[in-house]
């Protein structure tokens, strides 16, 4: 398959229209500069600073009852990146699609003469509308997934949702316990992990109005961006990168230990009882569905031992407390033993991201402007060393496969950069491989 690569051009621009401006105006033209950043599980959010001379748009804005209606309902605003002026440009290789977010914030500066600087925040629509709570005690019937379908409907009708099914019971009763339908959901996401096919970490992907849910290891990964740099090009796509390597992981978070009662069998469950680690510690023999990047020796760590009999100091440990047994009854349809990890596994597989990370600079790139795929999607960078004649080896460390797990767009003096967040876990770590044999 083709690599995707950006191809920016000297005037990069923005398009950046709002849902209540009765002219329909394309404010672009009035950007200062704009950013929007993305995460996993985060969702995304843009903030834009506008000059706006003789009050135009803030005029607009109270046109059209700004303040009789914004807090009653959402305002849209419509926006993208682009290489230069026009809509002509290809996508995502020279601009990003219109995407869209609902506002929450505005700020007006004022200065001495009749100038306003306006400052825009907006975030997704599947954020927005999550974070509505009403201290709702309602229990739901079903399944985990159907849970969160059944939520999502109720409090973000708008949003299209689509998630994986887990393997719990679908005579569960799961109850909000006052939280916001954000919250409650992320509660549930929290532990579930061994519920799902994969028993990885729930991704959580937003596109607009589209929210897709998947656990890690079910998620087909991409190659999303191919990048440049000290290649004898003619210019570099690589700007910039700022690397982090934490071996001290190793101190507290090669195994993540979870122990505790069965109230239903009155097992207790812990290393004695689980001699050989299957039930009770996530670590990377326990995770071995998970997705990573190809990674060529000497690009990243060995990974430290884990095995039942390795005692400090060759392991470090943390124990995480698992949530109660859900029922006494067995209503989950699972054994405590078989769930007690989830939190553990979770917290476990998101730390793997910050074994050697990477925030990296490249020319503005249209092929991220949603959050589907973070976490899992990589991009190759090609990335040479200086040439040596004492040394034939041309690929510097850096060079080879990188998961996305985020990134941020801006747009500040007439130049358009992406920033990407990559990451690389532990290069022989036990897991399914993205790389040339997926691809």
């Amino acid at each position: 398959m083709a690599a995707p690569v950006p191809y920016s051009a000297a005037m990069p621009t923005v398009y950046l229209k709002f849902s209540n401006d009765p002219d329909g105006i394309d404010w672009g033209f009035a950007v200062n500069n704009m950013e929007m950043m993305g995460m996993m599980n985060s969702g995304y959010v843009l903030e834009a600073n506008i000059s706006d001379p003789e009050q135009r748009l803030l005029s607009n804005f109270q046109k059209t009852e700004y303040m009789q209606s914004a807090r009653k309902e959402p305002i849209y605003v419509y926006f993208r990146f682009r290489s230069g002026p026009g809509d002509s440009w290809r996508v995502p290789e020279e601009m990003t699609k219109v995407q869209e977010a609902i506002i929450t914030h505005f700020e007006f500066t004022t200065p001495v003469d009749d100038r306003i600087y306006c400052k825009v925040v907006a975030i997704d629509p599947a954020s927005y509308y999550l974070n509505l709570g009403d201290a709702s005690g309602k229990s739901y019937k079903g399944r985990v997934d159907q849970v969160i379908q059944q939520v999502v409907k109720k409090y973000a009708p708008e949003i299209k949702l689509e998630i994986d099914k887990t393997k719990d019971s679908e005579a569960n009763r799961h109850y909000m316990m006052r939280q916001d339908a954000k919250t409650f959901i992320m509660s549930l996401l929290e532990w579930s992990v061994p519920l799902n096919k994969t028993m990885t970490n729930w991704i959580v992907q937003v596109d607009g109005k589209k929210l897709k849910i998947s656990d890690q290891g079910s998620i087909k990964p991409r190659l999303r961006g191919f990048y440049k740099r000290q290649t004898d090009e003619k210019y570099e796509m690589v700007m910039e990168a700022v690397t982090e390597t934490n071996n001290a992981l190793k101190l507290a978070a090669v195994k993540i230990f979870s122990y505790g009662t069965s109230a239903t069998t009155g097992e207790y469950i812990d290393k004695i009882t689980d001699p050989k680690e299957v039930y009770t510690v996530a670590k990377d023999a326990t995770t071995t569905q998970k997705i990573i990047p190809v990674i060529e020796v000497d690009h990243s760590f060995k990974k430290p031992l884990d095995g039942p009999p390795d005692g400090p100091p060759i392991y470090g440990g943390t124990h995480v407390m698992p949530i109660p047994e859900y029922y006494t009854s067995g209503d989950l349809g699972l054994d405590y033993r078989d769930y007690i990890d989830g939190r553990g596994k979770n917290q476990y597989l998101n730390m793997l991201y910050s074994v050697v990370k990477m925030r990296v600079k490249v020319m503005g790139h249209g092929e991220y402007i949603d959050t589907y795929g973070l976490g899992t999607d990589v991009i190759f960078m090609n990335w040479q060393r200086a040439i040596s004649r004492s040394d034939d080896d041309t690929e510097y460390w850096m060079y080879g496969y990188w998961t996305v797990y985020g990134f941020r767009q801006k747009l500040y003096a007439g130049k358009w950069y992406t920033e990407l967040f990559i990451s690389r876990p532990d290069q022989d770590a036990s897991a399914v491989k993205a790389g040339p044999p997926v691809f």
